[in-house]
């Protein structure tokens, strides 16, 4: 190449056109990859909708058991007169926020346990997708409840632990405030009447005698 002498063009390669035949083969490849892919999510979707479903069905019975146990406690437990009032009412509140959870708890369970695998299988197409979302938000907000509820369950036994403990030193102590007034022996001052010397009186023969007539 000499200096100054303009370059030489470059040279393109020959296009190879596709037939049709080739262009059908690569386009049933791509479509085959895509279905491959879908079908392969599913897959794990439904995995996903199975751990969600069976986790749903397992805290709905485990709430419906607390549940149950918050109305016994609510009902059937005793309470005396001679009780401490505030552990009286917290004991009542926490009893009852205990069921209102476990039954919020069990609805949505069952609700979700329900729905969601029917929507996953008669909706339309990509009715799995958002069952699994919307299963994995409403499972979320189940067991924040379930949690919750498990938490006051704790709070209720520890708060009617301490009313039957209290209870017996309660009613310990008022009866021995009571011996103490009972047996307390309350000393007067003597007044002056009692302590003022008896002057001795005279008698109708003139004599003297004694006031106290001991004598």
């Amino acid at each position: 190449m000499l200096y100054g002498a303009p370059p030489a063009p470059r040279q393109r390669p020959p296009r190879v056109r596709a037939t049709n035949t080739e262009l059908f083969v690569l386009a049933a490849d791509k479509n085959a990859l895509r279905t491959q892919l879908k079908v392969n999510m599913l897959r794990i979707r439904e995995r996903e909708l199975l751990f969600f479903t069976n986790n749903c069905l397992s805290i709905s019975t485990s709430a419906a058991l607390l549940a149950g146990f918050a109305w016994y406690g609510l009902t059937e437990v005793p309470f005396d007169l001679q009780a401490n009032v505030v552990v009286q009412t917290l004991y009542l509140v926490v009893t009852t926020l205990i069921m209102g959870l476990e039954l919020l708890t069990v609805v949505n369970a069952t609700l979700c346990a329900i729905l969601g695998p029917g929507l996953a299988l008669r909706g339309p197409d990509g009715s799995m997708h958002n069952a699994v979302n919307g299963m994995m938000t409403h499972y979320k907000f189940t067991f924040a409840c379930f949690t919750c509820g498990l938490l006051c369950f704790h709070i209720s036994a520890l708060l009617y632990a301490w009313m039957q403990v209290m209870l017996p030193l309660a009613v310990s102590a008022r009866r021995g405030k009571r011996r103490l007034r009972g047996d307390r022996v309350l000393v007067r001052a003597p007044s002056l009447s009692q302590t003022r010397t008896p002057v001795p009186a005279r008698s109708s023969s003139g004599s003297w005698r004694c006031p106290s007539r001991c004598c």
